[in-house]
C-alpha cells in the first residue's frame, strides 16, 4: 500500500481521556465513495498490525472494517442505529451504534471527518463518542 497521506485521528469518549493517533495511510475516491486506509500497530510489536478501512458511502454513512479476528464491521449512519458483534479477548459482545452527527469536508486532496455517536453494549448505553479525522497529502518521500 502506498502510504501517501498523513492521517490524524482524535477519539474522545465521554468522561475519558482523548486518544490521539498520527499515522500514514492512503486516501482514495472511487466513484461516489471515499476510502481512508491505514495500519493500526500493536503497542509492543510493530511487526503486527491490522488494516483499517473507512468507507464513506455518502455524506451520511461510514463503514469501518478492521482486518483480523472476526473482521468487525461498524456502520455509522446519521440518525440510525446499527448493531455488530465485536471481538474481545473474552469473546464477542454485541454493540449498538447510534450516530448523532457526521460532518464531512473531504475533497480529492484530503480534508476532515467528524463523527459523534452513542455506543451501547448489550443494550446498556456506554456513552457518547467522538472521532475527528484529518487527512492531508504527505509530501515526504519514503526512503527504502
Amino acid at each position: 500500500m502506498q502510504e501517501n497521506y498523513l492521517i490524524s485521528i482524535i477519539g474522545n469518549q465521554m468522561d475519558c481521556k482523548k486518544i490521539k493517533v498520527e499515522t500514514v495511510g492512503n486516501y482514495v475516491e472511487i466513484g461516489y465513495n471515499k476510502y481512508i486506509i491505514y495500519r493500526e500497530y500493536e503497542k509492543n510489536n510493530l511487526k503486527k498490525f491490522k488494516v483499517l478501512v473507512l468507507k464513506i458511502e455518502n455524506s451520511q454513512k461510514i463503514i469501518i472494517t478492521r482486518s483480523g479476528r472476526g473482521k468487525p464491521k461498524l456502520v455509522l449512519e446519521k440518525n440510525k442505529r446499527h448493531h455488530c458483534f465485536y471481538s474481545t479477548e473474552y469473546g464477542f459482545v454485541r454493540i449498538g451504534l447510534f450516530t448523532d452527527q457526521i460532518e464531512l469536508d473531504l475533497n480529492s486532496s484530503g480534508g476532515s471527518l467528524k463523527i459523534k455517536y452513542f455506543l451501547d453494549i448489550n443494550h446498556i448505553i456506554s456513552g457518547l463518542n467522538e472521532i475527528c479525522i484529518k487527512v492531508r497529502e504527505n509530501n515526504v518521500k519514503n526512503i527504502d
